[in-house]
Formats: C-alpha cells, sequence, structure tokens
C-alpha cells in the first residue's frame, strides 16, 4: 500500500472514530434527563449504550465499540466509494 492510501485511511478512521464519538455523546446527553425518569437505557439503533442505575451512570462500552467500529467502518467505505466514483467521472471527461 502506498503513502497517500494509508494516509488517507488514517484519516478517514480519525474522522470516522471522531463522528461515533459525537454520536454517542449527544445520544446520551439528549437521552440522560429521560433514563434518569424511566430507568430505559439509552439506545441506539435498539442497542443500549447508557444506562442509569441506584444513580451512577453506567456506559456499556462493549456495544459503543462495536457501533464505533461499525461507523468508522462506514465512513471509510462511504469516502472511497465516492473518491472511485468522481476519479471515473474525471477520467471520462478528459478522456
Amino acid at each position: 500500500m502506498g503513502r497517500t492510501l494509508l494516509r488517507r485511511l488514517g484519516v478517514g478512521t480519525t474522522i470516522g472514530m471522531a463522528i461515533a464519538t459525537m454520536l454517542f455523546s449527544t445520544l446520551i446527553w439528549l437521552g440522560y434527563s429521560d433514563a434518569q425518569t424511566t430507568g430505559q437505557p439509552v439506545t441506539f439503533a435498539g442497542i443500549d449504550i447508557y444506562r442509569i442505575a441506584d444513580g451512577y451512570g453506567i456506559p456499556n462500552h462493549t456495544n459503543m465499540t462495536w457501533l464505533g467500529i461499525v461507523i468508522t467502518g462506514s465512513w471509510i467505505v462511504l469516502v472511497e466509494m465516492l473518491r472511485s466514483i468522481r476519479g471515473r467521472r474525471r477520467l471520462k471527461t478528459t478522456g
């Protein structure tokens, strides 16, 4: 693999992890008061990511890790697909 590809993958991974972190932080922020009053966990796509028990917030690290991996991987695939499509269009217009 070339340096350019490795650099793109590194940047894509960093951006994907930042997106996942911001998403989970926002979901927990929005669902905290509801979870505190009803006792229902905060979920993303039906998967528990945070719950409150005995007045303490308990994150579900395993679920957040796997969801973060899926979000990061999806981001990388999406960006590379868009880059590929853009590259093909550029070749058609110049050739």
